[in-house]
């Protein structure tokens, strides 16, 4: 789905009012956009769908420990299945760091990533978006992408078989024949 043009205008107003009042900024936002070809390509080269996901949020934390790790950040991250260790993957990511978990409870663990003065903490959390804004508006972002993505999809296939029905790429599609 499309956002209406004057509800987004109205959210973001809101949302800068808030963020103003609260002194709170947005610094920057990126997303991977990863195409099938180079998805399918980087699982066959690791074997791993969970390896390929953990490459790209390797690369989001060392962008982030380049410019912001002299201010020691605190990174949330929704934890990736069911993994509850990130230590050893964290170390592989950033070599050149010493890595060292500070908390393990059950849905959460955060580590210390730190070399000389630079440091950053990062938490890897079940559920992530329902506690850090951060994640909750990437989550949304992400989202968002795919929904624009798929949009796509449908056209460029309606076009060659229009007789298909349309899919928004969630299970409930294929069981009701309408795009959920």
């Amino acid at each position: 789905m499309v956002a209406d043009p004057d509800d987004l205008m109205g959210c973001a107003g809101r949302l800068a009012r808030t963020a103003s009042r609260t002194g709170v900024h947005l610094e920057g936002l990126s997303a991977a956009v990863v195409y099938e070809d180079r998805f399918n390509r980087m699982v066959l080269a690791s074997g791993s769908k969970a390896t390929c996901v953990w490459e790209f949020v390797a690369g989001h934390l060392r962008a982030i420990w380049e410019k912001y790790a002299a201010h020691h950040p605190f990174v949330a991250v929704d934890r990736l299945g069911g993994r509850k260790d990130y230590r050893g993957l964290l170390a592989v990511a950033m070599p050149w760091a010493d890595v060292v978990m500070t908390e393990k409870r059950p849905g959460l663990s955060t580590y210390s990533i730190s070399d000389g003065d630079l440091e950053m903490r990062v938490g890897f959390r079940v559920k992530c978006e329902e506690f850090h804004l951060p994640v909750a508006l990437a989550s949304m972002m992400a989202k968002y992408l795919r929904e624009l993505l798929m949009r796509r999809f449908r056209t460029f296939w309606l076009s060659l078989a229009p007789e298909i029905k349309p899919t928004h790429g969630y299970l409930p599609d294929g069981e009701t024949g309408r795009p959920g």
